[in-house]
């Protein structure tokens, strides 16, 4: 599949809101996609090459049961993200 210009997503037909990313640069993702608090979310799941197809569906079957629960899976990768690293802890 040849990827558009910003990349595409493809969504599995077995399983609402589980899918894959294709960015324009080739690389290939695994993704959910989920509302919470009225937002439309993505969480990446993995790479390709990295996650099998099946890893990668099984860990989505996982996923809305903490979004169901009221966790936010890519609020909490977000957070992470933003999280003191052990470098500037050191600095400080």
């Amino acid at each position: 599949m040849a990827p558009k210009r910003k990349g595409q997503v493809v969504c599995d037909d077995e399983q609402p809101g589980f899918g894959f990313r294709v960015y324009a640069s080739g690389k290939r993702s695994y993704l959910i996609q989920y509302r919470a608090k009225g937002r439309s979310r993505r969480c990446t799941i993995g790479l390709q090459g990295v996650w099998t197809p099946e890893t990668a569906h099984r860990e989505a079957k996982t996923l809305p049961g903490q979004i169901a629960r009221g966790e936010d899976p890519a609020a909490e990768r977000e957070e992470e993200r933003r999280a003191v690293t052990v470098g500037e802890l050191c600095e400080q």
